[in-house]
């Protein structure tokens, strides 16, 4: 009986660390977004042409 019980927490535990596993690699692999807004959007005085 404690073979099944120890055979039972033994494989709990390598799932776990299974979902844990494919948890990050799930996060790592999102496209990245970038929280400043201002970042994607280009800066106003780049559009202005220079005045010779």
């Amino acid at each position: 009986m404690r073979l099944l019980i120890g055979l039972a927490l033994l494989s709990l535990l390598i799932l776990a660390i299974a979902v844990l596993g494919l948890g990050a690699i799930a996060v790592l692999r999102m496209p990245h977004r970038p929280d400043d807004v201002t970042a994607t959007t280009p800066a106003p005085a780049r559009d202005r042409q220079p005045v010779a």
